[in-house]
């Protein structure tokens, strides 16, 4: 047995991308997983799923498509007598696991349905304003016993240190906002391409560290094309009525693309 220990929790965020790998040298880290059956037995089960996928033929999207979809939301947002509040679907992340028959099951079942159609402040007609970047924001949390993937039904003590990963799927201009029922901080802004990046400060990981006091706040995180966000941007996030709650701050953001963790902290 090797003399490193070895947390399953993190190691199975690590593997499905919901938090960042250890910094420095991850040779013990790795070896943990090759010796650990259930997380070994994963690495293999998304390890089979990458070369499934891998192996399917490239689809073509139809030429009229984005066509099609702007007209069917311009007739859903016509307007009728009846007032739809408005709603924001919550999609859950599934691990793929187990033999390659589960994942053939999995695939075959998502991939006919296309990608998720786009929000409708993305949708732009051919020629019109440059469309808005998709973003999500993954916090990770060092509690004193190990990072692992920040969880929305836990509180954090004082001295947690709270790490952010954001993903784009275009490059964009960057501003982590964080907000409490005082108001909103800007915690860091960047530039970034396309892909996951850790937020950084200089060579070393950004960290936010809980102090004495701190109540309950929201991480988040908005984003645009290049210009795009205000030179303040806590004012894009409603700054001077902040409140913590369940309907969270993306909802009130407009014109900029917006993602959002709540984090609580121990009384």
């Amino acid at each position: 047995m090797s003399a490193h220990l070895h947390d399953c929790a993190y190691a199975e965020a690590v593997l499905i991308g919901e938090a960042p790998p250890p910094f420095g040298d991850t040779g013990a880290f790795e070896a943990g997983i090759r010796e650990c059956p259930d997380c070994s037995a994963l690495a293999d089960a998304l390890a089979d799923v990458d070369a499934l996928a891998a192996s399917l033929p490239e689809l073509t999207v139809p030429e009229d498509l984005s066509r099609r979809t702007l007209d069917h939301v311009l007739d859903e947002m016509a307007p009728t007598p009846v007032v739809r509040p408005p709603h924001r679907q919550k999609w859950p992340f599934y691990v793929l696991a187990g033999g390659m028959s589960l994942a053939a099951t999995m695939l075959l079942t998502i991939l006919p349905r296309g990608p998720s159609p786009a929000p409708p402040e993305r949708l732009v007609a051919r020629g019109g304003t440059t469309a808005l970047p998709s973003v999500s924001l993954k916090v990770a949390v060092d509690d004193g016993k190990g990072l692992a993937r920040h969880r929305r039904d836990r509180q954090y003590p004082v001295g947690s240190r709270v790490q952010f990963r954001v993903g784009l799927d275009r490059p964009a201009d960057v501003a982590l906002v964080r907000v409490d029922e005082a108001g909103a901080q800007l915690v860091a802004r960047t530039s970034l391409q396309s892909g996951d990046h850790d937020l950084n400060l200089g060579n070393a990981p950004l960290a936010w560290e809980v102090e004495p006091g701190e109540a309950d706040a929201h991480f988040v995180v908005i984003a645009g094309p290049s210009g795009s966000l205000p030179d303040d941007p806590t004012a894009a996030v409603g700054a001077g009525s902040a409140t913590v709650d369940d309907t969270g701050v993306c909802a009130r953001v407009t014109s900029l693309a917006c993602d959002e963790r709540l984090f609580q902290v121990s009384p």
